[in-house]
């Protein structure tokens, strides 16, 4: 008869995280398990044992996670007194500057944080939360990671039709984006390219990015970096062959809205 005051946490997206690491684990990773989570991880001939995982409890995942693999983990909960963004981010930075010495690294029982977090802060990741398990998002990593299986023929099928609608709709609408926004195709190339963040050596935007670009050349990027700098969409630092471009936050929506209405809604 099975404990029916057992009670475990379970998360998809957590699961196919653990599994993916726990295979990466080194000999020497695995020693520092107790033999029986060892046992319940991995199989007689050192693979991860997938029917084990799912007797192991959400507890055990974080302990090997935080012992063997030496992560750090954060617990948040929402409260109406929590921390904003701001104050998260900022808290998360002061972390990672905390300095530990392999020895020092050694001794640590548990490396793990509680954290009292605002309802947007909690709506932000369980929005990141549901996107990594969304089918759109597994697709991407087993086409990735994995060869196609026959099998799948007809599901990646429809994810073509999906991307190829996307291109055939946002080709369509590159006249409407450039007479709506009054953008040269060339300042929207160089915007798209930067709305990861951080900042890109110049040079290697159409070196490295758009040099077999329609549409484009030297020229017409460098033009575009002066009209968006303007503009007030990106800015400048560093000079001549060590200038780096970075997008701004009035950059960042102005692609946001763009992808919004002619790109990802198709």
């Amino acid at each position: 008869m099975a404990d029916k005051t057992k009670i475990d946490l379970q998360n998809e997206n957590f699961d196919y995280y653990f599994a993916s690491q726990a295979a990466l684990m080194t000999e020497k990773q695995r020693f520092l398990l107790p033999k029986a989570l060892y046992f319940k991880l991995f199989n007689r001939g050192g693979a991860v044992d997938t029917t084990g995982t799912c007797k192991l409890s959400f507890l055990a995942k974080i302990f090997i996670l935080i012992k063997a693999l030496r992560k750090r983990v954060t617990i948040l909960i929402e409260d109406e007194k929590g921390m904003d963004e701001e104050q998260f981010f900022e808290y998360r930075k002061l972390l990672h500057k905390s300095q530990y010495t392999t020895s020092s690294a050694d001794g640590l029982i548990t490396d793990s944080v509680f954290v009292l977090a605002n309802k947007e802060v909690m709506d932000t990741f369980s929005h990141l939360n549901r996107l990594s398990v969304s089918p759109a998002y597994n697709y991407i990593i087993k086409s990735k990671n994995s060869l196609r299986l026959k099998s799948k023929q007809s599901e990646y099928l429809a994810h073509v039709n999906h991307v190829a609608k996307t291109l055939a709709y946002y080709e369509s609408n590159r006249k409407r984006i450039s007479m709506q926004f009054g953008l040269e195709f060339t300042e929207w190339l160089v915007l798209i390219r930067l709305f990861h963040g951080g900042q890109v050596k110049s040079s290697s935007i159409y070196k490295e990015w758009y040099r077999y670009s329609y549409n484009s050349s030297s020229t017409k990027i460098k033009m575009a970096f002066s009209t968006l700098q303007i503009r007030g969409y990106i800015v400048k630092s560093g000079v001549r062959s060590n200038a780096k471009m970075e997008i701004t936050a009035l950059g960042r929506d102005m692609v946001c809205e763009i992808m919004d209405k002619f790109v990802v809604n198709a």
